[in-house]
């Protein structure tokens, strides 16, 4: 059973079809509910080598954001409340770096 009233899933739908709209022009990041998905950010070093396999974090994700690109599928990350700051930052500078121009 969900913890979201129909409402509350009728408004996020209405919102993600404007998304997806805005995403013709511009990358938007979008700030959706969880179905019950873990936290999928890691906390390892960013010098770690890549051949340490990394555990990540163990916490339910409290939120999942979407990443909408004209013409792309969402690229999506679900997180804990104690990751959603630095991934909100690592996507934003993702984005900016592959920004045209």
């Amino acid at each position: 059973m969900s913890t979201f009233s129909a409402a509350m899933v009728a408004a996020r739908d209405q919102a993600q079809a404007l998304v997806r709209d805005l995403s013709a022009t511009e990358p938007v990041l979008f700030a959706d509910f969880p179905s019950g998905e873990g936290c999928t950010w890691c906390d390892c070093p960013v010098t770690a080598p890549d051949t340490v396999p990394c555990g990540g974090c163990t916490r339910p994700a409290t939120t999942v954001l979407r990443l909408y690109r004209a013409g792309e599928q969402a690229d999506v990350w679900p997180v804990c409340d104690s990751h959603l700051g630095d991934a909100r930052r690592v996507i934003a500078i993702y984005v900016a770096s592959t920004a045209p121009g």
